[in-house]
C-alpha cells in the first residue's frame, strides 16, 4: 500500500472480515497515517461516527505539508538497505578452509571453549588478572 500513498492515489481496501480491516487500520495508525483511513464496514456503521470521522478530515485539510527532502531521505534509506543486504551476504558467506559461516565458526569456538577442562581466558582477561595480583603483592 506504500506506493499509492506516495503518488497521492486513493486506495480501497476491501475485506469480508472485520479483523482484517482492523489490522490495516492499526498499522496505518502506527505509521501516522490513520487520519487518511475512512472506515466504512457493513450496515452497522453509525452515521454519527461516520460524520465525525469526515469532519475530522475536513478540519485537518490544509494542515499537511509536503515532506522536506523526501527524495534525499529515501536515497539515504536505500543506501542503508543496500549496506545491510551486503552485510547479511557477507556474514552468511561460507569461508572456504572451514566450509562454515562466520556465525558457525564463532559459535563452534565458544562451544569448544566451554568444553575445555580448564577455564580458558582471553589474553585481556589474563592481563587484567596479572595486573590485579601484581598490585596486591607489591605495595
Amino acid at each position: 500500500m506504500e506506493r499509492p500513498w506516495r503518488r497521492a492515489k486513493t486506495v480501497l481496501f476491501v475485506s469480508e472480515k472485520l479483523a482484517a480491516l482492523q489490522v490495516v487500520r492499526k498499522r496505518l495508525d502506527e505509521a501516522g497515517l490513520g487520519i487518511f483511513c475512512l472506515e466504512l464496514h457493513s450496515n452497522k456503521t453509525k452515521k454519527h461516527a461516520l460524520l465525525n470521522d469526515v469532519g475530522t478530515r475536513i478540519k485537518a485539510q490544509g494542515t499537511f505539508h509536503e515532506p522536506r527532502d523526501l527524495e534525499h531521505v529515501l536515497a539515504g534509506l536505500e543506501e542503508k538497505k543496500q549496506f545491510l543486504a551486503q552485510y547479511v551476504a557477507e556474514i552468511n558467506r561460507r569461508i572456504l578452509p572451514f566450509d562454515a559461516t562466520v556465525f558457525e565458526i564463532v559459535w563452534a569456538r565458544d562451544r569448544y571453549r566451554r568444553e575445555l577442562p580448564f577455564h580458558a581466558r582471553t589474553s585481556r582477561e589474563r592481563a587484567k588478572r596479572t595486573r590485579f595480583h601484581s598490585r596486591r603483592v607489591c605495595p
